[in-house]
């Protein structure tokens, strides 16, 4: 009866080569070679850089057996994008704001260059996003229009409207994620009619006070009011005080999770108990400031939003005034 080799025997488990091979009888047995290293001796901190696509991390490698630490990952730059997709031609050079972030928070600016080109004259004009610093490399381009709407070329000839407002309403659709004014929002309703359409709010700028809005004005120039507010929404190291706008009638659970904002400063007369369960779960949020109008307003909604922002049905207790 043959028997296999005892792997715990260095001797047995040790070869210079990268298999190992042995005879029994007429049939010679060739095995792949693992050694355990039990001993690490991990080298100095190294980066790998995250880019656009992919993420990065900060790591050791054990000059024994090759194996990788992870001290800390370094998340990709997923989300570069324009304000808006088509401007009208001035004449003048166009640069449309940029936003670089990662899942997290807006990277500073440092961390990237922006580089246009054919921005003057009617067309298509690019953006070149190109990531920079210890942390981050690669790039991005992205692509804007220039409308001159005097141009033929550039006419709606069936609807009389500029090419303009054609492609830029194109551009926005129920479920995509557009940027305005540095923050990042979801369409949950187009505009019908001379009814505004409707945003989800669903990541802040990185900065010490941020405000979500009444409404905003997407790529197709119509009006969407931000209705609601999803979770992890205010996760920028920075925010210290978030206040809520006027048309917000939901503040999802978690909203707050993750934020280290520790003040609130609620503006919407639309919230109801429902809409608010579990919104402060998970946060830092220490005072809830009621300015929804004048002083009488003030103390209505004061009243009745102490009976909703309860720890019980919100998540967390808080000071309400």
């Amino acid at each position: 009866v043959s028997r296999p080799l005892d792997m715990s025997d260095p001797d047995n488990l040790l070869s210079s080569e990268p298999e190992y091979s042995f005879t029994i009888g007429q049939s010679t047995v060739i095995c792949p070679v693992f050694e355990v290293c039990t001993d690490h001796d991990f080298g100095e901190q190294m980066i790998r850089k995250a880019t656009p696509d992919e993420d990065g991390c900060i790591y050791r490698v054990c000059s024994k057996c090759e194996a990788e630490d992870i001290i800390a990952p370094i998340l990709k730059a997923g989300r570069i994008s324009l304000e808006g997709t088509s401007f009208d031609y001035t004449g003048k050079a166009i640069e449309p704001k940029v936003t670089v972030a990662n899942a997290d928070e807006e990277l500073a600016a440092d961390c990237y260059t922006v580089e246009y080109a054919n921005n003057v004259n009617a067309g298509t004009a690019t953006a070149t996003v190109t990531l920079k610093g210890d942390y981050y490399e690669g790039s991005k381009v992205l692509e804007f229009r220039i409308i001159d709407p005097s141009s033929p070329s550039d006419q709606d000839s069936a609807s009389g409207k500029s090419a303009a407002s054609a492609a830029a309403a194109s551009a926005v659709k129920a479920g995509g994620e557009y940027s305005y004014g540095g923050q990042q929002y979801v369409v949950t309703a187009l505009p019908a009619g001379s009814a505004p359409g409707e945003v989800a709010f669903k990541a802040a700028k990185n900065a010490k006070k941020v405000t979500v809005p009444a409404a905003v004005k997407l790529a197709d120039g119509k009006t969407y009011n931000v209705t609601s507010v999803n979770a992890k929404a205010f996760k920028g190291k920075k925010i210290r005080t978030v206040t809520i706008g006027k048309n917000v009638k939901k503040i999802k659970k978690n909203a707050f999770k993750k934020s280290k904002a520790t003040k609130m400063i609620v503006k919407s007369k639309l919230l109801k108990k429902a809409a608010v369960r579990g919104a402060l779960k998970g946060s830092k949020i220490k005072t809830i400031q009621v300015k929804v109008g004048k002083k009488s307003l003030n103390k209505k909604y004061l009243k009745n939003y102490k009976k909703i922002f309860t720890k019980k049905n919100a998540g967390k207790k808080a000071t309400i005034k």
